[in-house]
This record gives structure tokens, C-alpha cells and sequence, in this order.
């Protein structure tokens, strides 16, 4: 039985192997899910095997084992979940909340007034059109989402230029 198996098992790799130089050329992910269906095989395979020859015993007794398990476990996850439930609405009020574009360009706490969008340009009070276009350049490139910045700075930068240039 042992030999079948074994036999088997080879047959499989065997074929793996046979497929894998075939798919070398493909797309990447291509590739990938052909190595993800020859996986799944693979293990559908020696399942099945195992099913036919009777061996499938031990799988059977470890998913009781795990059910046991947490059967017990039950009563103690159940006596901490309050502890649980605080510790996630702490962590919520914790994270920052990030304020979307449009929140912004509305302006949640009021208007943007021209001291703040001076400071958030790092401009002086007598600012010219051109230096608040090319402050506005300068910072946009560091903090725009598509270079890794945020929604929430790019629609401040935005928002800055907008109440300084009137337009």
C-alpha cells in the first residue's frame, strides 16, 4: 500500500515537473495560478488517496481534537470578550481619522482662513501669485497619493492654494 502511495506521489511530482517548463513563458500570474491548480491537485490527490485507502483516520481525529479544543476554550474567550470589545474601541479612538477630499474642500471646521493656508504653504503674509503656485507644486509633489502621500494632505494643499488665490 505503502508502494501505491509512494507511486503515486511520484506520478504527481513527476507531472508538476512535465508542467512547469510549459509555464515558464506565460504571464506571471498566469504562472501563478496554474501553480496554485497544481498544488491543489497535488493535495486533492493525496487526500483522495488517503480516503481510499483507509489512512484519512488521523486527519478525522485531529479536526475532533481542534473541536474539543475550542469547545473548552469557549467559556473562557467568553468571560474576556468584554475586555476584548473595550480594547477595540480603544484602539478605533486611538487611530487617526483621516478626513476624505471632499470633507476637506467643504471645510469641516469653517473656511480655511489665509493665516492658516499661509502656514500650511510655509509662505509669508506678502506672497506672490507665483510663490503660492510654486510652494504649491513643491509640497504637492511630496505628499500627492500617488507618490504615498494622503487624500487628506493633497485636498489641504488644494484647499490652501484655493483660499490664497481666490480661484
Amino acid at each position: 500500500m505503502i508502494r501505491l502511495f509512494l507511486l503515486l506521489a511520484i506520478v504527481m511530482i513527476l507531472w508538476a515537473y512535465w508542467l512547469v517548463p510549459r509555464l515558464q513563458p506565460s504571464p506571471a500570474q498566469w504562472f501563478k495560478d496554474r501553480m496554485k491548480t497544481v498544488v491543489l491537485v497535488l493535495v486533492l490527490g493525496i487526500l483522495a488517496f488517503l480516503l481510499l485507502t483507509g489512512r484519512l483516520n488521523f486527519l478525522i481525529a485531529l479536526f475532533g481534537l481542534i473541536g474539543a479544543g475550542l469547545a473548552r476554550l469557549l467559556p473562557l474567550l467568553m468571560k474576556y470578550a468584554p475586555y476584548i470589545q473595550q480594547f477595540w474601541r480603544w484602539r478605533q479612538q486611538q487611530a487617526p481619522s483621516y478626513r476624505t477630499h471632499q470633507q476637506a474642500d467643504n471645510g469641516i471646521n469653517g473656511a480655511m482662513t489665509r493665516e492658516q493656508a499661509l502656514a500650511i504653504l510655509g509662505l509669508e503674509a506678502n506672497a506672490d501669485q507665483a510663490s503660492i503656485i510654486a510652494a504649491h507644486r513643491r509640497l504637492m509633489a511630496k505628499v500627492h497619493p500617488d507618490k504615498g502621500g494622503t487624500d487628506y494632505l493633497a485636498a489641504q494643499l488644494n484647499l490652501a492654494k484655493k483660499t490664497l488665490l481666490g480661484s
